[in-house]
């Protein structure tokens, strides 16, 4: 509902004109750079492997499968076995979606990683949860 105040006429009149003072918010661009680990990158010219030396912070298992498999691709199964069903709910009427995020809500996005996910079998990664070390780095490169 606050949202709606930028499109309220009475405070988009004479002087005030709030809606002209919105700035775009942008969460990347290949303009800006990335720093992680004391090491700075543009963010369109990021090397191949692990530039960030994520092997350096990935601590409690083997890093290499998960940095082989990449932060994307491992968010992208994650949180694509819920979007790709509530999409289809909104498609068909359906509820099958959101019945399969319902079983999950206990979680928040953080412990479902930790206790409950399994990955895909394409990201050849072990078939168990998601240890601590790579949650905090998945959370770090998110956006």
């Amino acid at each position: 509902r606050v949202f709606h105040l930028f499109d309220y006429p009475p405070l988009n009149t004479g002087d005030l004109q709030l809606k002209a003072k919105i700035k775009p918010f942008i969460f990347t661009s290949n303009n800006s750079f990335l720093s992680y680990n004391d090491v700075t990158v543009k963010h369109n010219d990021v090397p191949a492997g692990d530039p960030f030396k994520a092997s350096a912070v990935i601590k409690d298992t083997n890093p290499n499968p998960y940095i082989a498999a990449g932060v994307t691709a491992i968010l992208n199964d994650v949180l694509g076995r819920f979007a790709v069903p509530l999409m289809n709910d909104l498609k068909t009427g359906k509820t099958d979606g959101w019945d399969l995020m319902m079983k999950y809500d206990k979680h928040s996005t953080r412990s479902y990683m930790a206790l409950a996910y399994t990955p895909s079998d394409h990201l050849n990664l072990p078939k168990k949860p998601l240890p601590t070390d790579v949650i905090n780095w998945l959370e770090t490169f998110d956006k």
